[in-house]
């Protein structure tokens, strides 16, 4: 051989060798059979060899070009399994995933989510990470694979991560059934004047709920700030602070906790929530898998808590509209 080939002129010499046939070939390299005469003999050029030999009517591949032939095949085989992107199977896959959110996801919509997840991909790995602004350069980098996240208004993300919206909210008021103001209409002085919980997240700066109390620009006591919405209402039921926070969370929450809740005697702050993913990771099999899961699970999980939120609120609020007309 007296040059090297391209990847071009090795696919053509393998079309020419296996038809045995100009036209042929050029028709399986969706080329003119002028352009892949003018290819052969670049061939014959770069090979010192005839390659293909005309017998009558007949073309024959010559003993070097069987040679070649025979060697062309899987090399070029293989390189198409190079640039191949193989098929995420679920249910073989080994992938470990990490993931990140609030301890409320961890705790209460989670469980169930795995549950499906780990039906269709009984191999896969999952860590779940308590997500605060900390951590979004891991998320850019692609250690995280996705987070869920809280915003007060459109989240302005670095260029490296991707975004898609899967639930809106407000914020209601929680407190005790036996509250002393449970039952009563609420009114700005009364809930300015009680005492509150806040749930504060593990960063320095401040939660969603803190933003939100913030942005409500009244005054108001906060007694005590905990990380997790557990201990919130756990301590609620058995307090008079109040807490405020969404009513998807409120709702979910309702069914383990002896809490009502009814709205905030002025407007509430609107709460979108987003999954985030690296931009890096936007063609990746198992992340794309993954994203598409979550995003269906969660947003059903997401709607479903929000309508028993409103379904609870409309029922206290006729409930209390009864005990008042009494």
């Amino acid at each position: 051989m007296t040059g090297k080939m391209n990847f071009n002129q090795l696919t053509a010499l393998r079309y020419l060798l296996e038809e045995k046939n100009v036209s042929r070939a050029a028709k399986r390299a969706f080329v003119s059979q002028p352009a892949m005469s003018k290819t052969l003999q670049n061939l014959r050029a770069l090979t010192g060899d005839s390659l293909l030999i005309r017998l009558g009517n007949d073309m024959v591949i010559s003993p070097y070009a069987e040679c070649l032939l025979n060697k062309l095949i899987p090399a070029l085989n293989q390189l198409d399994a190079v640039m191949e992107r193989k098929q995420f199977e679920p249910g073989k896959s080994q992938h470990k995933f990490t993931l990140a959110s609030s301890d409320y996801f961890s705790n209460y919509v989670l469980p169930p989510i795995f549950t499906a997840l780990n039906q269709q991909a009984p191999g896969a790995k999952f860590r779940v990470l308590n997500w605060s602004e900390k951590k979004t350069k891991a998320l850019e980098s692609g250690n995280i694979d996705i987070a869920a996240a809280a915003f007060l208004t459109p989240p302005v993300l670095p260029e490296a991560v991707k975004a898609t919206l899967f639930g809106e909210d407000h914020l209601v008021c929680v407190m005790a059934r036996n509250h002393p103001l449970a039952g009563l209409p609420l009114s700005l002085e009364s809930y300015s004047q009680s005492s509150h919980i806040c749930v504060s997240g593990d960063s320095e700066k401040s939660s969603i709920m803190e933003l939100c109390l913030e942005q409500l620009n009244h005054d108001y006591a906060v007694t005590l700030s905990v990380p997790y919405y557990t201990a919130a209402f756990e301590i609620i039921q058995n307090s008079d602070c109040l807490l405020t926070v969404p009513v998807h969370i409120a709702g979910k929450m309702a069914k383990d906790f002896n809490i009502i809740f009814t709205e905030l005697p002025f407007k509430s702050p609107k709460i979108s929530y987003y999954l985030l993913w690296p931009r890096l990771k936007q063609e990746d099999e198992p992340g794309l898998w993954l994203r598409s899961e979550l995003h269906r699970q969660m947003s059903r999980d997401f709607e479903c808590s929000k309508a028993q939120g409103l379904t609870r609120l409309s029922g206290q609020k006729s409930a209390g509209q009864r005990l008042s007309w009494n």
